[in-house]
């Protein structure tokens, strides 16, 4: 096979590429759009400005149907670091939990009811107990978890 042959195989298959890209990126968009229409989002709200100058156009929502509304909500996966001590915090309010009664709580339920908790802070008292908490960088990925929890 000539090099100009296999260049142009090359070429093809990455207008091929492209063009598969393309057609997927389309179905996504589409998707994005109806859910949007109906009022759902699969990405959790941005803390940015939109990077395009012009902001997006919104089709008008539809109203929903009472049966619809029975639809669960959608969960974002988040992951972050926090420090030792804090996770130990975290394991001692799950301890009192289970001694209150109350078995079956999360690590995820406890950070979430402190989101609930700081949510109904006004600005100022929100700033504080922000303020109080030293930022911290993401810590070791695998293993020390169950590394600290089994010491």
């Amino acid at each position: 096979m000539s090099k100009k042959t296999m260049a142009e195989q090359l070429r093809k298959g990455l207008r091929n590429e492209d063009a598969a890209l393309d057609a997927r990126f389309g179905k996504a968009d589409e998707v994005m759009e109806r859910l949007e229409q109906e009022g759902m989002t699969l990405l959790a709200p941005s803390t940015t400005a939109p990077t395009s100058a012009a902001p997006k156009a919104r089709a008008p929502q539809k109203k929903r149907a009472a049966a619809s509304s029975a639809t669960t909500d959608l969960v974002v996966r988040e992951g972050f670091s926090m420090p030792q001590e804090e996770s130990a915090i975290i394991d001692r309010l799950q301890a009192t939990l289970r001694k209150q009664g109350i078995y079956e709580v999360t690590r995820s339920q406890i950070v979430r009811a402190a989101i609930a908790v700081l949510s109904n802070f006004n600005p100022e008292q929100l700033v504080k107990a922000v303020g109080s908490i030293e930022r911290r960088t993401p810590g070791p990925k695998t293993g020390a978890k169950e590394e600290i929890r089994n010491a």
